[in-house]
């Protein structure tokens, strides 16, 4: 998937629009995200500059989650940009190399230090450019590590498990300690809580 043989690039460039197929995005979000309802739709163009390519476009993603703090369900929509440049040779020369060990002669018209500047780097070499492995890195990258519905969540209370966000008062009605605003516990700190029976809940870890 994505592909391409060097010489088979036009000089216009290459335009693709398509979809991803739903079991590679499942993939992609890994283990605390699922896909939306809606298709996830990639667009991005193939420029040649020399033996050098730019690559730019943007996937359009819809996502669900369980909120890590409060465990209510909600979905988001992510466009994540995708800028790549496939240079031509190899990152680090061998002690028998001399010179160059890369080509940015095709870059140089272009203003070589504008055309990279905030993309990804890809050394590649040979007759073939495969787009895959880069791009899913970008799509990773973008994606929340740690799904939350809001910056502010309160998280659920660690004496009864109700969602603190649904509570006008500063404490749970009944009467559990409130959590750190910081990062209140999570949905498996109440469970360890309630398996041990004795409300202690072990610490919230802080990123």
């Amino acid at each position: 998937m994505f592909n391409y043989h060097i010489d088979r690039i036009p000089s216009i460039g290459i335009a693709v629009d398509s979809e991803l197929p739903s079991d590679k995005v499942a993939f992609l979000l890994g283990e605390f995200l699922r896909p939306g309802d809606k298709p996830t739709r990639i667009r991005f163009e193939v420029q040649k500059r020399g033996t050098n390519l730019l690559v730019d476009g943007e996937l359009s993603l819809d996502y669900q989650f369980d909120c890590g703090r409060c465990a209510e369900s909600f979905g988001r929509h992510a466009i994540v940009p995708i800028q790549i440049v496939f240079m031509f040779g190899v990152e680090e020369p061998s002690a028998d190399d001399e010179g160059e060990d890369y080509d940015v002669s095709g870059l140089e018209a272009a203003n070589a230090a504008s055309a990279v500047e905030g993309r990804e780097v890809v050394f590649y070499q040979g007759q073939h450019i495969d787009l895959e492995a880069p791009i899913s890195e970008q799509i990773v990258l973008a994606l929340p590590e740690w799904p939350i519905c809001r910056e502010d969540c309160r998280g659920l209370c660690v004496d009864c498990g109700q969602n603190l966000n649904l509570i006008t008062e500063a404490t749970c009605p009944c009467g559990g300690p409130k959590p750190e605003p910081e990062r209140p516990p999570t949905k498996l700190a109440v469970a360890l809580a309630a398996a041990l029976g004795n409300g202690a809940v072990p610490p919230a870890r802080r990123q």
